[in-house]
């Protein structure tokens, strides 16, 4: 089932970028700086070697002289940085290249730079904001004080605001997995098996206690599913909802029914399937 996404992206990468959208009529949408970074241990974990490796000599250029990234507002951001920085590490394990251990340590310099004053890290310099997204960086960089930061004691953080992004707090659950306590997560994926819908497709928006889900989401929904099977819980729904949806092109849009189709959801189907063979 992995084939179909794959061809997807391959249709996506150009010059080794891979775009953020594929529209209805097979447009591509701008590179993604943030989706080519942290694609490439996908990539390489599933043996599609020259993609990644195209993904990682894409970065180096690019790459601003503080060792920032940016998104696609052309901003330097925290977390797109660091998807570039697990990318190039992931490309060095695998190539043994010292170019992208030298990217990826100059990345990581960065990030340590962009720390607020509670522990939690800035969305971009210029600004003292943050948001629950940035604990996957967290996660990377292993960083004990914002991974304490977003870290809840229930199934739901007060930071983490009375209503948010189904597919940001999945972020967040990423990178405490990685870098946290596993049983801190597993409480929330416990309590989140509810905001299921019927379709068997996380929400777009979730309150405060996992309730009065909106929408759908289906990048949330192949998260969801890549930490259940990591926490050793049944994500055949999620994975069946996911089957159900997505578009004829191969690809997955962010939401069902839509026609554009997005990179990170085809990203995160991956790995949900990477987690079940794992």
């Amino acid at each position: 089932m992995t084939e179909r996404a794959i061809a997807w992206l391959k249709r996506a990468q150009r010059d080794g970028a891979v775009a953020a959208t594929i529209g209805p009529d097979g447009s591509r949408g701008k590179p993604y700086v943030e989706v080519t970074g942290y694609l490439i241990p996908t990539l390489l974990n599933l043996g599609e070697e020259q993609m990644a490796r195209a993904c990682a000599e894409y970065l180096l250029p690019i790459q601003r002289s503080n060792g920032a990234f940016p998104g696609l507002d052309g901003l330097s951001r925290t977390f797109d940085t660091s998807a570039c920085f697990e990318g190039l590490m992931a490309a060095y394990n695998h190539f043994s290249d010292v170019r992208f251990l030298e990217a990826g340590t100059w990345a990581r310099n960065w990030l340590m730079k962009q720390v607020r004053s509670d522990g939690s890290l800035h969305l971009f310099p210029s600004i003292d904001e943050t948001r629950v997204y940035t604990c996957r960086a967290d996660g990377l960089l292993k960083r004990d004080r914002g991974l304490k930061y977003w870290s809840p004691d229930g199934d739901w953080h007060p930071a983490w605001g009375t209503r948010e992004r189904t597919h940001y707090i999945a972020y967040a659950l990423e990178g405490l997995w990685r870098g946290g306590p596993h049983d801190v997560v597993v409480r929330v994926l416990e309590a989140s098996w509810q905001a299921i819908g019927p379709d068997g497709l996380m929400p777009f928006w979730i309150h405060e206690g996992w309730t009065g889900g909106e929408g759908t989401c289906l990048t949330a929904t192949a998260q969801m599913a890549m930490l259940y099977r990591w926490a050793g819980m049944d994500a055949e729904r999620l994975m069946a909802g996911l089957e159900k949806a997505r578009h004829p092109s191969g690809g997955f849009p962010v939401s069902a029914g839509e026609e554009t189709c997005v990179s990170w959801a085809a990203k995160f189907y991956l790995d949900a399937r990477l987690a079940v063979l794992q």
